[in-house]
């Protein structure tokens, strides 16, 4: 079976279970523990030539879940701290992002990506193979094309 493959199965089968992890040490935030989720198993793909994908890939997937959820709570302890900014500061933003043609993150998303984004976070969680489908992709470059969304989204001026 070619690596590819295995890597589909292999999120298939531990989607939901990383998923749970990463929403139990984010105390009860959703959308965090599916992104959290969703950055380990792209790091399950990007290694997958390097990882032996039949010896304990549950554990690893775990240690990279929690290494990722760590990551993820500095991130947003960082955003608390900007929101905390002086308006002053918080209008200079604004005008910088005016001046991108970016008035909301989202505006620098393409159609096509918001639809994406849209049909995938309303997609119940058990559905999310036969989205990728629609879309004429496996769930793996599913994960990819929304990562890249996601950091489209991060990195535009808010």
């Amino acid at each position: 079976m070619n690596r590819g493959k295995q890597c589909n199965q292999i999120i298939e089968k531990y989607y939901d279970e990383i998923v749970r992890y990463c929403f139990f040490l984010l105390k009860d935030d959703f959308r965090g523990a599916e992104d959290c989720a969703h950055d380990a198993f792209l790091l399950l793909l990007r290694k997958q030539n390097e990882l032996d994908l039949e010896q304990n890939i549950r554990g690893w997937l775990y240690a990279s879940a929690n290494r990722i959820v760590k990551d993820y709570r500095k991130k947003q302890l960082k955003f608390q701290a900007m929101l905390n900014y002086d308006p002053e500061d918080m209008n200079d933003q604004t005008v910088q992002a005016e001046e991108v043609g970016c008035s909301d993150a989202f505006d620098c998303l393409t159609d096509q990506e918001l639809e994406l984004l849209k049909a995938y976070y309303s997609a119940p969680k058990g559905e999310r193979v036969d989205l990728a489908k629609k879309y004429g992709m496996s769930i793996s470059e599913l994960y990819k094309k929304l990562h890249k969304i996601r950091e489209k989204v991060r990195k535009s001026p808010k």
